[in-house]
């Protein structure tokens, strides 16, 4: 939509935490190796899960 709240191709909808990932890898970051300390806890940007998106990069 003209808003951008509702994802126009439902089949390109990618997670938030893959597109973290995403733009990790092109900042030159692991984003599997990558760790911050929280509240005293080593912990990953993107927590979980979260895989790069290769269709964004070509």
């Amino acid at each position: 939509d003209e808003v951008g709240l509702q994802v126009a191709d439902k089949d390109k909808a990618v997670d938030t935490y893959d597109l973290h990932a995403t733009v990790l890898q092109l900042l030159g970051l692991d984003h599997l190796k990558t760790t911050f300390l929280n509240s005293g806890r080593s912990e990953r940007p993107t927590v979980v899960y979260g895989k790069v998106i290769k269709d964004i990069l070509a």
